[in-house]
């Protein structure tokens, strides 16, 4: 199906029928308040045995109505914000109609109302309502999402949502906008980050089974952060056990491209905690090392030197076997409350194996034609190691009053063993070039919450605060070789060639303290105006250290060695001495640096009501202090010094229009800022840790300011189901962007553009195809689309060979589309789910010297996932199967006609087994 026509079935679906056919007993009523005025808007939910059944909202004149609805008990809660939740026991019988009065009184007087439980959140119907109620524009997922897809973590779990996708399978781009404008919080508090040289969260750190929602908001709001940028992502977690209630879920899979191959562990293979890298050994030295000398006394004599670098031996290449292991999963939860106090445990723990098989083509110009310069193929296996621990204890002191303490702790542990070959004009020679590598990410949050309220001073006020520490931490080593193809067919490694017996190690940690603290006074004016005034302010504090060591292993005498073994054989303990292979330190004058930003944000908003509007406005106010010190790591004493100062004022408005009980309108406009990287703005060259890359920062970088004005249009026809239809733009001014400079080799450096703009679509459909046919009522249908449309124009200047300085942004994907079919049989308790995501043509590399930027090729994916119930077994057992990448699509990369790159992943199939004990 054409895209386009995917769009206008989008439009039909649109505009179908709003309803069905009712049959069964009906209940209608008011909600109305302590003066007996109407409360228009309300949430009214008919609750059975704990779950939702029906829920709607109340109209104009305060009135809901329930029709085909099964006879028998219920509850009736009935809940609006800035008045407390009320629950009514109401009994429903097989014929005539039921009429209730529901009175709601403001919040201050809440402790009149006996709370039975927490109101779920991690439901699609709760899910769909907060979003409904918000002053935001803003989309989310919930548990229940997540849980019916075969998405581990949260990066993939996202790209289901309209206008979002993902690159790398880590980071996460909204609106088209890249990683870096795209801000991250956990439970509202900021985050370290692990990357080396991006401040960007990856979400691949959080398994979706820590997560009970996922919520993406795309207008600003000033009690956010202000480095908003085109959207922020908020991670929550369960913040009260909806019950008594143990999980435990068990699962296996394979993937295609590892079945049936041979495979190759690095290292032997990870342990269960990811753990298996090969870090520096204990009681290596700090300081440079080097050869004694007569000009330098002070360095190490050969034996000392052989003695290191035997201690540095270890593995150069993945251990082969006949076959992998199968991909593994585990996951644990527990949740209860003990009267005031609630409980929630979490564990996950996945170890899973990929193949990739790589083709690699690098062009140069010859009198103006593209022509392969090296040709690759590459085969890279690896290994994958996710755990994650989440902890949750809430005490609620009285109804107005509640602490909550959360602790996570993520590891994403990743191992490879890649064989790459082909013509490479460097050597002028075919070659083989071996690569281990381990990296290990480890994030730990702590947090501590506390909410308020406080009778009097108009309708009652409440207290917000919230204090957390966070710690990042990335490790990582490196380890090459490369042969060179002779005359007799045989591959001996090229000494001399620096990626021979090269070593690489790398450490960051990464540190943030956040803090903030906000009151909001409750009003009203009347009968139909009402609202609120907040204010507050923040502190958070960033700490950053990196540093990496370089070593290679040179030959003194290559000739007594045959070259043609393996790196596991040539730099075995007994070659590794004074006449045979000795180590020297390659590490660079700039591997090294330190970073701190300073950020103080006080913040002022009103949200009020006045009958069918609603308006959110508000003033942020951020001081930002940002410094990067880069040094030697072995001479501190001359450090290079980058500041980077500002003081932005933040405004934004949110304008809600009820058009009806169902149907929305809503206007927004706001600023917002994006800064630059600690590594951004460091004067020095240093060599990327991900990429081999020369890359020199610009002390002369300035934050970009992005506006933003939106419009949507969205109505929420039955519980679970929405339609909605969003036009934005965005204005950046100053964006940050990366240019190629020439050099001996293509260095990479950033500069201000002049401006850039960003328009856009959106279109959402998700309803039960019960509207157009009651013989449909089991099937559901969920589609998004977004267009995005950007422009960006870097200036040409003479330290930059960028071939295209207007062009869209790099990322930006002009088409995103999802579409998931759903089918549910309650008589068996079966669910069928069929997934489709499309992420259209986008900018992966900016090209240079004439060269053409390359582009990353539009791709669809199909994925399935199944469930049954086996409550005939055992009350609380099912079983999932899921499938990704059904159709086995390649990812392919264009670098104007020619082909650049190709990667075949292959099809993921895991079956699991849940069982829940309540």
């Amino acid at each position: 199906m054409q895209l386009r026509q995917v769009v206008m079935l989008l439009f039909a679906l649109s505009i179908g029928p709003l309803g069905g056919a009712a049959t069964g007993a009906e209940l209608s009523g008011k909600v109305l308040d302590a003066q007996g005025q109407p409360l228009p808007g309300a949430t009214v939910a008919l609750i059975q045995q704990g779950e939702p059944v029906q829920t709607t909202w109340a109209d104009a004149n305060g009135a809901f109505a329930f029709t085909s609805v099964a006879a028998g008990a219920y509850q009736l809660r009935a809940s609006l914000d800035g008045f407390g939740e009320v629950t009514t026991p109401v009994e429903l019988k097989e014929t005539g109609k039921q009429e209730v009065e529901v009175t709601l009184a403001p919040t201050q007087f809440s402790e009149q109302v006996e709370v039975k439980a927490e109101k779920p959140t991690s439901g699609t119907v709760q899910v769909l309502e907060e979003r409904r109620t918000r002053p935001v524009v803003s989309e989310a997922l919930a548990k229940e999402d997540m849980a019916k897809s075969p998405d581990g973590d949260a990066a993939a779990a996202m790209q289901r949502v309209t206008g979002v996708s993902t690159v790398g399978n880590r980071y996460v781009y909204v609106r088209g906008l890249g990683e870096r404008y795209a801000a991250v919080l956990l439970n509202g508090s900021e985050l370290p980050s692990t990357e080396t040289e991006k401040r960007v969260i990856p979400l691949d750190l959080f398994p979706t089974k820590l997560l009970d929602q996922v919520t993406v908001v795309k207008s600003y709001a000033p009690d956010l952060p202000g480095s908003f940028g085109g959207g922020l992502v908020q991670l929550n977690t369960s913040p009260w056990p909806e019950g008594t209630v143990m999980t435990v879920r068990v699962g296996s899979g394979e993937n295609s491209q590892v079945a049936g191959h041979s495979f190759s562990r690095y290292a032997g293979g990870l342990a269960f905690d990811g753990s298996g890298g090969q870090w520096l050994p204990a009681g290596f030295p700090s300081s440079f090392i080097t050869r004694a000398t007569r000009f330098n006394p002070q360095g190490l004599t050969p034996e000392q030197l052989q003695n290191l670098g035997r201690s540095l031996s270890g593995n150069w290449t993945g251990k082969p076997t006949s076959s992998s292991p199968a991909n593994r999963s585990f996951a644990l939860s527990y949740g209860r409350s003990f009267g005031s106090l609630g409980v929630v445990l979490s564990a996950t723990q996945s170890h899973g194996f990929t193949r990739t098989e790589e083709t690699q083509t690098f062009y140069g110009l010859d009198s103006g034609q593209m022509v392969p310069i090296n040709d690759y193929n590459l085969v890279t296996y690896g290994e994958n190691v996710r755990w994650g621990l989440f902890g949750s204890l809430a005490w609620k002191i009285s109804p107005q009053h509640s602490v909550r303490a959360t602790s996570m702790l993520s590891r994403n542990a990743r191992a490879s063993d890649r064989v790459q070959e082909g013509y490479s004009s460097n050597s002028g020679n075919y070659i083989r070039d071996l690569r281990a590598r381990y990296t290990k990410e480890d994030l730990t949050t702590h947090q501590l919450t506390g909410e308020h309220f406080f009778s009097g001073l108009g309708r009652g006020f409440s207290l917000e605060w919230r204090a957390s520490y966070g710690k990042a931490r990335n490790l990582g080593d490196l380890r090459e070789n490369i042969y060179g193809l002779g005359a007799d067919g045989v591959f001996r490694l090229l000494v001399g060639f620096p990626e021979v017996g090269k070593i690489e190690f790398h450490r960051l940690q990464d540190q943030l303290w956040d803090g903030s603290l906000s009151a909001t006074s409750f009003f009203e004016m009347g009968p139909s105006v009402y609202g609120s005034l907040k204010v507050g302010a923040g502190i958070t504090q960033r700490d950053r250290e990196f540093l990496a060591r370089r070593f290679k292993f040179v030959a003194t005498n290559p000739i007594q060695f045959d070259l043609s073994l393996p790196p596991d054989q040539l730099f075995q303990r007994d070659n590794i001495r004074p006449d045979g292979f000795e180590l020297r330190e390659v590490t660079g004058v700039n591997d090294g640096y330190s970073g701190t930003h300073d950020l103080t944000a006080f913040f002022a908003q009103g949200d009020i009501t006045w009958g069918p509007v609603r308006a959110l406005l508000g003033l942020r106010l951020e001081d930002s202090q940002l410094e990067v010190v880069t040094v030697n790591p072995f001479d501190t004493r001359n450090p290079e010094v980058a500041r980077l100062s500002n003081r932005d004022w933040l405004p934004a408005l949110n304008l809600t229009y009820t058009l009806s009980t169902r149907t929305i309108l809503r206007l927004a406009a706001s600023r917002t800022v994006n800064r630059p990287e600690f590594r951004e703005l460091s004067p020095f060259a240093f060599v990327e840790i991900t990429g081999g890359r020369s890359v020199v920062g610009n002390p002369h970088l300035r934050r970009s300011v992005l506006d933003a004005l939106e419009l949507r249009w969205e109505t929420f026809p039955n519980p679970g189901e929405v339609m909605a239809a969003s036009v934005f733009f965005k204005r950046i001014t100053d964006p940050i962007e990366r240019i190629v400079q020439p050099t001996t080799e293509l260095r990479s450096s950033w500069t201000n553009a002049k401006s850039a703009d960003l328009k856009g679509l959106e279109l959402e459909y998700r309803r039960s195809l019960a509207a157009f046919h009651p013989s449909l009522q089991n099937l559901t249908l969920n589609l998004n689309y977004a267009f995005v449309d950007s422009q960006v124009t870097v200036p040409r200047r003479a330290l930059s060979v960028v071939t295209s300085t207007s062009r869209p942004l790099q990322g930006q994907a002009r088409h995103v589309l999802n579409g998931i079919l759903e089918y549910y049989y309650p008589r068996w308790e079966s669910l069928v789910r069929v997934l489709y995501n499309f992420t259209g043509r986008r900018v992966s590399e900016v090209g240079a010297y004439g060269l053409p930027d390359i582009y990353e090729e539009e791709n669809g994916t199909w994925d399935l996932f199944l469930r049954q119930q086996l409550r005939f077994l055992a009350p609380g057992l099912e079983v999932s199967l899921s499938a990704s990448n059904l159709t086995d699509n390649r990812e392919k990369y264009m670098q104007g006609p020619r082909l650049q790159r190709q990667a075949k992943t292959g099809r993921t199939v895991s079956v699991s087994f849940g069982y829940a004990l309540q």
